[in-house]
């Protein structure tokens, strides 16, 4: 069976604001895909629901809450280094969460393969 990994990405702090940190996260999310590195992108599930829930029932915390829910199923998450990716509070918090649990942790540079992920799949 196939891994899966979550992809973490940033969000609010995306220089180029939250629409290109969506276009990005889903570019990313599809790219690795394409190279058989399956994936479960917060970002690109939820951006586009945002619009249709009740922004007082969608915030900071509900949705560390949800990611946190998600990481505890997948074998991984793999951090995507996007600009500005290492000042996100939540991504601090993601990686902070796995070491905790000793889930696996894994960076790649945007359109590039992660090569310890292809390794770790290939694991027994």
């Amino acid at each position: 069976m196939s891994k899966l990994y979550y992809m973490a990405s940033v969000y609010s702090i995306h220089p180029r604001g939250v629409e290109e940190a969506y276009k990005e996260a889903c570019e990313q999310a599809a790219f690795l895909e394409a190279n058989g590195i399956h994936v479960i992108s917060p970002i690109a599930h939820s951006h586009g629901i945002t619009g249709y829930v009740d922004p007082s029932s969608y915030g900071y915390d509900m949705m560390m809450k949800w990611d946190y829910n998600i990481i505890d199923h997948m074998d991984g998450i793999i951090v995507c280094k996007m600009d500005n990716w290492e000042n996100s509070k939540g991504i601090g918090l993601e990686i902070k969460y796995c070491t905790d649990r000793s889930i696996p942790i894994f960076y790649m540079t945007p359109g590039e393969v992660p090569i310890d992920v292809k390794v770790f799949q290939n694991a027994a």
